[in-house]
């Protein structure tokens, strides 16, 4: 397949500059020929932004914010910057711990171009051992997350994200609700429509507000099963955030600006809700001070 303009990638640094070293060095050999580089660092405070804008600024565009903005507010600089200078039909999101293929890029393109409904698309994703991770989720409502966040019914009741069947997910095209926001490929007008990320989250859970989104002005998320990239999770955020029990109280504020403004929750449902994650932030920390995790 070709390509007859650059699509814009949109990476997110934030105090690491080896992971995001090793991704520039990747796009450089792999992908600089068909992406246009959107590299926006969070106002790293290590030097990481100084050394990779040295090696790697002759690659595409370097933004530095002026503060820490979080996940969604971050790349959203990105976005606009690549929705006012670049004018391109699509954008792809990638987290700077991804490997990515070009025939993945091109399958993600075919796959949009033959099904306008597609709004969003993205690859399976893997971990660095090749074994398949949670690529996509449907989307839950306040009392079911709740008990899953609780690491002990959710191990009873097995009710984590893997919500769809393994016959689904044998299917090499799968239209999901939800996508992992580490690596996805969305129509840059209609991403733009829903105003990109959510600014009011600072980290994780944005998946199901762009899901929700999308969904309410009837697109498609489609899960391209035929395709993979290599996610290495947590690897950026584990350094940043090691504790357990603290990425789970940002994950659990971000779910609840999605109950409050897309499922329109009430207050006693989100009592509920901040009653089980008080129990799951006790669990987590009980596990932090674990010699073995």
């Amino acid at each position: 397949m070709y390509l007859d303009k650059k699509i814009p990638i949109i990476v997110l640094n934030y105090n690491d500059y080896q992971t995001a070293q090793s991704f520039l060095l990747h796009f450089k050999r792999e992908l600089a020929d068909i992406l246009e580089l959107v590299f926006v660092d969070n106002h790293s405070t290590d030097g990481s932004y100084e050394k990779l804008y040295e090696e790697f600024s002759a690659l595409g565009k370097f933004i530095r914010n002026s503060e820490n903005m979080g996940y969604g507010k971050g790349n959203n600089v990105g976005l606009r910057f690549a929705l006012e200078s670049l004018k391109s039909k699509r954008v792809i999101i990638a987290n700077p711990d991804i490997i990515i293929t070009k025939e993945a890029i091109y399958s993600l393109c075919e796959a949009m171009d033959k099904d306008d409904s597609v709004k969003l698309a993205a690859p399976k994703m893997l971990d660095e051992a090749g074994h398949e991770q949670v690529s996509a989720w449907k989307l839950q409502g306040v009392i079911r997350d709740g008990l899953s966040s609780m690491i002990i019914t959710n191990r009873i009741f097995k009710l984590d994200k893997k919500l769809y069947s393994k016959e689904e997910l044998s299917k090499d095209r799968l239209y999901v609700e939800a996508i992992n926001g580490s690596f996805f490929m969305a129509d840059m007008e209609a991403f733009a429509g829903i105003d990109f990320f959510d600014e009011d989250t600072f980290l994780y859970c944005e998946e199901n507000i762009i899901g929700f989104r999308m969904k309410e002005k009837g697109y498609k998320e489609l899960l391209l099963n035929s395709v993979s990239y290599i996610h290495a999770h947590n690897k950026t955020i584990g350094k940043i955030y090691s504790k357990k029990s603290k990425r789970y109280k940002i994950l659990q504020e971000s779910r609840k600006i999605y109950y409050r403004k897309c499922l329109k929750t009430g207050k006693f449902k989100l009592i509920i809700f901040s009653i089980m994650s008080a129990i799951g932030t006790l669990e987590r920390k009980l596990i932090d001070k674990l010699p073995i995790r």
